[in-house]
Order: structure tokens, then C-alpha cells, then sequence
């Protein structure tokens, strides 16, 4: 039921009940027949979150005080859909047309996590992943041997999705990402992490210097998010499983080359 509608509008097109009675029929039905989740407003997602505890919503409508409401008629902010239920919000003109997107995305995840938490849903999602047994069976079967495997790219935002399994020891030079980000989540073994300070650029024949800033290890369940430019090195001394997540696909970029400073 798209978030434009009224009563009256609903009415017009032969819904004979109001909109939150319609939307509970209509999810009542998507839970009979199995479905994993619908598209709802945040103003129905309570009821049907309490009804229908399954389902997974995906919340549109969503808006802040301070946002033009346009066409929308079901509105909520981000923090009240979310304490209303829903588990994936759809946001777009508040950030696509804010004067700084940047700043009004980051304004909403401040609402949402508080300013002093800043690991963000991105990080929990992949860690939510690495946790569940069937997304694990999925994309991680027995003949998925591949070090590098891409299982989604976005056709609109270009980030790439990669399993990677690395059979026995596995070691990688300290190294960031070029132009993007990255986000590794450990879904089975351990792979050891050193964080890396840059400390001389590199040239174009000389490799940059970098020192240790802190080494930790990630273990089944655990994400770990780099920003572009990040410097880090994996060391994996066993066989190991990971999703990682890239903002672009990586594979033939040319990345610069680091070496520890003596």
C-alpha cells in the first residue's frame, strides 16, 4: 500500500476498508503464503510487527520534522519506524535532495544509533550474516572453493558483494583499497588483523612506509568496516570463510604498494 494513500484514495480504487485495516488484511495474506516480508508505512509497522512477527518490513515514508513530507501522507522518522518495528528503511528524497547528503545521511543514523555509537547497521548486517546457518549454506556450499567469488553487484551504486574461501594459510602485505571502502565479516576460522599508520606516501617506484598502529582478531560472526584509505594486512594461518563487501570491484585496479618501516 504506497505511502500516498489515503482513506479516500484507497476507496477510490476498491479497497472497502480503511488503510490500516486493508494493510493488515493484506500482510495477514503475505504471511499465510510464506512471504519473508512487505512494504508497509512506519505508522502500520507496529501492528504488524506485533501481529505477524515474521515478516521482515521494509519501511518507506520516512521523514524528519524538519523534511517536506511531498506526496507522503504515512510518515515517520527514522528512529520512530525503526522503534515501530521496521527492519529496513527506504530514504530518499530527505538525503537525495538535502543540500549536503552526506551530512543529512549521517544526521539520520545519528537519530536512529546515537552520536557516540557509530558502529553502523552496514557492520551489523554483515556480522547478522556471518551468523546465519542459511545464508552460510547458500553462498558458502561445498563446491565453493573460489578465493574470490562475486555474488551481487549494484546495478545503481556499483558495490560488489564477494564470498571467499582461502583454503590453509592465507597472508596479504599491508594494503588499503584504493578509491574505496571495504567491510570484511568472518564467517568461519579466525584471520588475524594488523591496522596500519602510513608514515611516507609511496611513489610511483618506491613503495610507502607504514608502521603498526594495532593487531585483533576476527572470529566467526565478527565485521570489520575500512574507510577508503584504511591500511590493514590479514594474516590467516588456517582454512577460513569470508563475505566481503566493496564500494567498487576491486579486481584489476592498481592499488599502491606499502612495506613495513624497519
Amino acid at each position: 500500500m504506497l505511502t500516498s494513500f489515503d482513506d479516500q484514495e484507497i476507496n477510490e480504487i476498491g479497497f472497502k476498508d480503511t488503510v490500516p485495516d486493508s494493510i493488515n488484511k493484506l500482510a495477514g495474506l503475505a504471511n499465510n503464503c510464506s512471504l519473508d516480508g512487505i512494504v508497509c508505512s512506519p505508522l502500520e509497522a507496529k501492528k504488524i510487527k506485533r501481529d505477524f512477527p515474521k515478516l521482515k518490513l521494509i519501511v518507506p515514508g520516512i521523514r524528519r520534522p524538519s523534511d517536506e513530507t511531498n506526496d507522503q501522507k504515512r510518515t515517520l522518522s527514522a528512529n520512530e519506524a525503526v522503534i515501530n518495528g521496521a527492519d529496513i528503511l527506504i530514504i530518499g528524497r530527505p538525503i537525495t535532495e538535502a543540500a549536503d547528503p552526506a551530512k543529512a545521511a549521517e544526521d539520520i543514523l545519528n537519530e536512529i544509533y546515537g552520536e557516540q555509537d557509530k558502529t553502523y547497521p552496514y557492520e551489523q548486517a554483515v556480522e547478522k550474516a556471518c551468523k546465519d546457518a542459511g545464508f552460510i549454506e547458500a553462498y558458502f556450499p561445498p563446491d565453493n572453493n573460489e578465493e574470490r567469488k562475486l555474488i551481487y553487484k549494484d546495478p545503481e551504486l556499483g558495490f560488489c558483494i564477494f564470498t571467499h574461501v582461502y583454503s590453509g594459510a592465507k597472508t596479504s602485505p599491508p594494503h588499503d583499497h584504493g578509491p574505496s571502502w571495504a567491510i570484511y565479516g568472518q564467517a568461519e576460522g579466525t584471520t588475524e588483523m594488523t591496522d596500519w599508520k602510513c608514515i611516507e606516501k609511496p611513489s610511483k617506484d618506491t613503495p610507502g612506509l607504514v608502521e603498526k598502529i594495532k593487531t585483533y582478531k576476527l572470529t566467526p560472526g565478527m565485521a570489520y568496516a575500512y574507510q577508503v584509505g584504511d591500511l590493514h594486512s590479514p594474516l590467516r594461518t588456517g582454512s577460513t570463510k569470508l563475505i566481503r563487501i566493496e564500494g567498487m570491484n576491486m579486481e584489476g585496479v592498481q592499488r599502491d604498494a606499502y612495506m613495513v618501516a624497519s
